[in-house]
C-alpha cells in the first residue's frame, strides 16, 4: 500500500458513500434472493404439493427470455459498459426480453434484480429435447492393423445438451412456454 495522500472534495466523497451504501444493500438483496428469502423458507416448509418456477416480472409482464451478447456454444447475457464518471467501476448491463414486446429493454444488471418482481408460477408440464452441435475438431490417434503404426486423424467434436422448456401457469391463469434458463426452480 502507498502513503500518498490524496484530496476529495466534500460531493464526491458524499457520491462515494451513498454508491458504497447503494452496493451494500445490493449485496445484501442478493444473498437474500440466493439464501431463499425469509418467505421463501416459510414457503418450503408449507410446500404446495407442485413443483414452482420462479418468474421475473417487469412491469408486470413476465421476463421470456435475456439478450445473448455471446454465442449458443458459450452463451452471455451480462455485458460491461464503461461508466465515465468512473472508469474504474463499470456498469454491467443485461437485455430483457419480456413477453409482448419485441425489441430488448437494456438495463443496469443491478437495477433488474432490484426491481424485479420474482413470482413463483406453478409448472404445469416439461418439455425435454435433445439438442446437438459440432464444437470443433479433436485428435484421434486410430492403429492401422495392416501396416501396425499409430495414425492421427482429425474427428468432429460432438456436444450434446438437453433442452428444457417449462409450461407454467402465470398469476392471471394464463399458461406460458419459457425456457428453463431463465427461471429459477423450485
Amino acid at each position: 500500500m502507498s502513503d500518498k495522500k490524496i484530496e476529495v472534495s466534500e460531493k464526491l466523497l458524499h457520491d462515494l458513500m451513498a454508491n458504497q451504501e447503494k452496493n451494500t444493500r445490493m449485496i445484501a438483496s442478493l444473498t437474500q434472493q440466493l439464501n431463499g428469502g425469509a418467505d421463501n423458507k416459510q414457503k418450503k416448509t408449507n410446500n404446495p404439493g407442485f413443483r414452482t418456477a420462479r418468474v421475473a416480472f417487469i412491469n408486470e409482464r413476465p421476463v421470456i427470455q435475456f439478450k445473448n451478447v455471446g454465442t449458443e456454444r458459450k452463451p452471455g447475457y451480462i455485458w460491461k459498459k464503461p461508466n465515465p464518471a468512473d472508469p474504474d467501476n463499470p456498469t454491467y448491463m443485461i437485455g430483457l426480453i419480456v413477453q409482448g414486446i419485441t425489441d430488448p429493454i437494456v438495463v443496469p444488471y443491478s437495477e433488474f434484480l432490484e426491481e424485479a418482481e420474482f413470482i413463483p408460477c406453478k409448472i404445469l408440464d416439461e418439455k425435454r429435447e435433445d439438442k446437438s452441435y459440432k464444437d470443433g475438431v479433436v485428435i484421434e490417434k486410430v492403429v492401422n492393423e495392416k501396416w501396425d503404426i499409430e495414425m492421427a486423424e482429425e474427428v468432429d467434436l460432438v456436444v450434446n445438451m438437453e433442452h428444457i422448456t417449462l409450461v407454467v401457469e402465470l398469476p392471471n391463469g394464463d399458461k406460458l412456454d419459457i425456457d428453463s434458463r431463465y427461471v429459477n426452480i423450485n
